[in-house]
């Protein structure tokens, strides 16, 4: 994503090992401690069902609209679109890699970090950054169709994931969660 932007995504030999970073390493993981696994039938489940929650959200809005906010100094809908896609990507990545790698932005502060993914993403309109979401839930499907069910559920099938995470946990916080997050941002 953003290879002619102001901040590139880094290349793979550039990406940080996030175990190291713990508990500041992703966005911040839900308190899932009511449910210990998770088979991927049901995380697909629930991935889609946030999914169809998050084009309910959309639903009617301009998509060759403006790339402003609707209040200076929120996000605009570019913004929220842009964002999600990093995330999204991110996790795509995890899953190809089955390995707890990300971009260098994972070592910074959750505010600067996503301060840098908005700065990328401003020359994108409205219209790109939808696309680009949606490659990037397409990219996401696809990757969880090789997982199996104790990989959702068990951090040793992913390099340098910390024993105490499941892997499942980690995606949906940033993926399925992360939509219902971003709904008041969506008008």
């Amino acid at each position: 994503m953003g290879h002619h932007h102001q901040l590139p995504v880094p290349e793979i030999d550039q990406r940080v090992n996030l175990p190291t970073l713990r508990h500041n390493s992703l966005r911040h993981i839900r308190n899932h401690s009511k449910i210990e696994t998770m088979t991927k039938a049901e995380f697909l489940n629930a991935l889609k069902n946030g999914r169809q929650l998050w084009f309910e959200k959309w639903k009617g809005i301009d998509l060759f609209g403006t790339s402003r906010p609707r209040v200076p100094g929120q996000l605009s809908l570019r913004d929220v679109l842009y964002h999600v896609a990093w995330y999204e990507h991110e996790m795509v990545e995890m899953l190809q890699l089955r390995s707890l790698v990300g971009s260098p932005w994972w070592t910074l502060p959750v505010d600067e970090r996503n301060a840098h993914i908005l700065t990328e993403g401003q020359s994108m309109s409205l219209l790109q950054a939808w696309r680009q979401e949606q490659q990037e839930y397409t990219n996401l499907l696809d990757q969880l169709q090789s997982v199996r069910n104790e990989e959702l559920n068990e951090a040793r099938f992913f390099q340098e994931m910390p024993a105490d995470w499941k892997p499942w946990q980690v995606i949906a916080s940033n993926s399925y969660e992360h939509f219902i997050e971003h709904f008041a941002d969506i008008y």
